[in-house]
């Protein structure tokens, strides 16, 4: 997506009509009066905010408050000090990225919001790379763990990442006022794969236990929410990642229920992420159409039938909505991987006869 508009937080039009008439040449260029439009703007604008223009002239306060809201936004978004005094820049001169004056020459203006811009879209770039690799690389390690331990759970987290995306997708589609972009969706995809990692620390006896579980016995299965969240924190070591946000907040709630009847904190309605609703829903599907040991698979069409009924707790009618516009896809995506798991098992079985054969 280009980065293609200039921002400028001015409370007099006039003193930066020059400013603003060198830049639109280049950019789009929009303005807003002071910090407290900053938050409604960036939800719409984030993505394509190449760099903001901020006037030194303001009251310390507001110029403060407004560099502080952009830093919170984007640390690395270039931000623009302008006025006729480089006096005025007062307290917010170590804050911003660079300094111009009013009457600044036009050439050097654009060359110097070019230069900046530019290795803002390379540090953007980089970071997204080095995330993505990341990502990808946690989700690997602990998926390919989960799924060890949990045998029966063949192909679950592939299911699950590919249900939230198709689902997260017609989501956005239909209610535009949650905001959630291609990026968010994407993360959230992602992110679902680790919404049961805590499982890891449950111990196979109960795991694996092909009788009913005991209270104490199912305390323990509960307890994987917290446990999951000790293991995002361990990974996130205090960095601020969407990614690991996004992680934190499924592994945390996407056992919580609509009507406030799930756990662990028993949230209920727009208390509960939308990211972990959504997993919510296609999580009680998966797990419905699962093979488990202590009972059999319900077939796709009577577990879709459930959710969408609340059988299995009560979820959000907006998405219970979208989910139903899901449904082909959701079963193709099922029958894609049902063949995946049967030609595995194929695999291994001629794999153990030729070994056999072989002794």
């Amino acid at each position: 997506m280009a980065l293609n508009k200039i921002l400028f937080i001015e409370n007099d039009s006039q003193l930066a009509a020059g400013l603003m008439q060198i830049l639109s040449a280049f950019w789009h260029v929009d303005l807003i009066q002071d910090s407290k439009e900053l938050a409604n703007y960036y939800v719409k604008n984030g993505p394509v905010l190449a760099a903001v223009m901020v006037d030194a002239g303001l009251p310390n306060s507001e110029c403060l408050r407004a560099i502080n809201r952009l830093r919170l936004l984007n640390q690395d978004l270039p931000i623009i000090a302008y006025a006729d005094d480089r006096g005025k820049l007062n307290v917010c001169e170590q804050l911003v990225s660079e300094y111009v004056n009013l009457d600044v020459n036009a050439r050097y203006l654009i060359r110097k919001v070019s230069d900046m811009v530019e290795l803002f879209r390379y540090r953007t770039a980089y970071k997204k790379q080095f995330q993505s690799d990341l990502n990808i690389r946690i989700i690997d390690v602990l998926s390919n763990v989960i799924e060890f331990r949990c045998m029966d759970l063949r192909m679950h987290i592939p299911r699950i990442k590919q249900f939230t995306y198709v689902l997260a997708k017609q989501f956005a589609a239909d209610y535009s006022e949650y905001c959630l972009t291609d990026a968010d969706i994407d993360l959230i995809s992602c992110a679902a794969s680790l919404h049961d990692v805590g499982m890891i620390t449950v111990p196979e006896s109960i795991l694996l236990k092909p009788n009913k579980l005991t209270k104490e016995e199912y305390d323990i299965v509960r307890d994987h929410v917290n446990k999951g969240c000790e293991i995002i924190n361990g990974i996130s070591d205090g960095q601020n990642s969407p990614f690991l946000s996004y992680c934190y907040e499924i592994v945390r709630c996407h056992h919580e229920r609509y009507d406030g009847t799930g756990y662990p904190r028993q949230l209920a309605g727009d208390q509960i992420p939308i990211s972990a609703q959504i997993v919510g829903i296609v999580d009680t599907f998966e797990a419905l159409t699962g093979n488990r040991v202590y009972r059999k698979p319900r077939t796709k069409e009577e577990a879709f039938a459930m959710v969408l009924n609340d059988e299995c707790g009560t979820f959000n009618p907006d998405i219970k909505k979208s989910f139903a516009k899901c449904k082909d896809k959701v079963f193709s995506i099922m029958e894609h991987y049902t063949k995946i798991v049967a030609q595995n098992i194929r695999d291994q079985v001629a794999a153990k006869m030729i070994g056999g054969g072989l002794k």
